[in-house]
């Protein structure tokens, strides 16, 4: 390996300053210098700048996902639309979508009762023991007064994801007295 070396001397009694740069000739020197040869303080350095830059990055797109995972706690407008013994119903009112005026798409917060949790428990099994809410995604034809979920995400009280469905079932026609038919009443009319 050769090297070559670049400096200056300003004159008697001044400091003399030398630069080393490495000429690589090989491709198996290239790669010893990428994983960082003993002495070579500069390239180590940029590969610790990279190293840096990379986990800077990664935490911030964990900090970003984190941030946006809440979102349904800080940005959305959750207004009481109807109770059951097994639950309260909130709808979002601040980001219902209208594709037409006969469309809307709307989010739902389903938070468990002690009997509604208990129900859960029993439909789909022990995993569902630390229940406390669903966020679902629904649409309403309110011409036609028929609904279809589009998702339903349940969530523990620590708001880890307990379990997911998100294959759209078909549509349906709104019960009346229901929870679909409390929701129509206040996003549709």
């Amino acid at each position: 390996m050769r090297r070559k070396a670049e400096g200056f001397n300003e004159g008697p009694g001044s400091f003399q300053r030398v630069s080393c740069r490495k000429e690589i000739s090989t491709e198996a020197e290239s790669e010893e210098i990428v994983r960082g040869e003993p002495g070579d303080g500069e390239k180590r350095g940029v590969t610790r700048m990279k190293s840096w830059a990379r986990k800077a990055g990664v935490i911030s797109v964990v900090m970003g996902l984190t941030l946006f995972g809440y979102s349904e706690v800080w940005g959305k407008d959750w207004k009481l639309f109807k109770k059951t013994v097994d639950a309260k119903f909130y709808y979002d009112a601040k980001d219902i979508i209208r594709s037409s005026e006969k469309m809307a798409r709307v989010w739902i917060k389903q938070v468990y009762t002690k009997k509604g949790k208990m129900d859960m428990i029993n439909l789909v099994g022990p995993r569902y023991e630390q229940l406390s809410y669903s966020i679902n995604s629904l649409e309403l034809d309110c011409g036609a007064r028929m609904v279809r979920v589009l998702s339903m995400t349940h969530y523990s009280k620590a708001r880890d994801i307990l379990g997911l469905e998100d294959s759209p079932d078909k549509r349906e026609a709104i019960t009346p007295n229901s929870m679909f038919d409390a929701l129509y009443n206040k996003v549709c009319k």
